[in-house]
């Protein structure tokens, strides 16, 4: 069954935004700038 996420998975949906996005730009972003790349920053953007 498919729901929609609440605010509840806010932190599970900004680790997969973190891993896929460091997986599908690994050969076209540096690592430094993947490395930036983290769940505490992109869990307000999951909050909204």
């Amino acid at each position: 069954m498919i729901r929609e996420a609440t605010i509840h998975d806010a932190v599970r949906t900004a680790e997969i935004d973190v891993i896929s996005s460091r997986y599908a730009y690994q050969n076209i972003l540096s690592e430094e700038l993947l490395k930036d790349l983290t769940v505490e920053s992109r869990v307000p953007v999951h909050t909204r």
